[in-house]
């Protein structure tokens, strides 16, 4: 079933990680901006109702939320993950897990607190913005990917470097410069 409905998928990860399994049989989606990371790796993940493990039940079940999502909760079953490759499928598994568990240990330390909305969706673009730089470079489309690195310097200061994609830091050209405030 999502092989066939998501051609840009290449590969399936199925589990039962505890944590992520736990926030499933509660009924509880991660819809919330909380983590950065969970963002960028995993979306929002929603709670699938139920059906039945290795029937058609479950695959019809699932087939709605394909289009949107990389990532989803089994009610009362576990998870399921998406990826262009397999260690892409597997490294949204371990981020959902690991997401899992900080969100967990948020809400037994009293509180979880979200990123304000503003914040999250600011966050969601930047990272929309990176996976479309990536893509039209990988189609050839641009020269080599970069990442904006900021950092703070004593007094307030910032300075920015970007961070190219083999790994080495340069300062910002004009262009570069145009193109990260896109």
């Amino acid at each position: 079933t999502i092989l066939r409905g998501r051609p840009d998928v290449q590969a399936v990860v199925h589990a039962h990680p505890p944590t992520a399994t736990g926030f499933s049989v509660a009924g509880e989606a991660f819809d919330t901006c909380v983590l950065p990371e969970l963002i960028f790796q995993v979306g929002w993940v929603p709670v699938v109702p139920y059906g039945t493990p290795g029937t058609p039940e479950l695959s019809e079940r699932i087939e709605p939320f394909l289009r949107e999502h990389d990532a989803l909760l089994l009610e009362n079953h576990g998870a399921v993950t998406m990826g262009s490759s397999l260690d892409e499928a597997q490294i949204r598994m371990e981020s959902l897990e690991h997401s899992a568990k900080i969100i967990l240990t948020a809400r037994l330390l009293g509180r979880v607190n979200p990123l304000d909305p503003f914040a999250g969706h600011k966050t969601l673009n930047y990272w929309l913005r990176l996976r479309a730089l990536h893509e039209a470079s990988a189609k050839g489309a641009g020269e080599a990917i970069f990442f904006q690195v900021t950092h703070h310097i004593a007094g307030g200061a910032v300075s920015t470097l970007f961070l190219s994609i083999d790994g080495s830091l340069h300062t910002p050209t004009a262009c570069e410069i145009g193109i990260a405030a896109w």
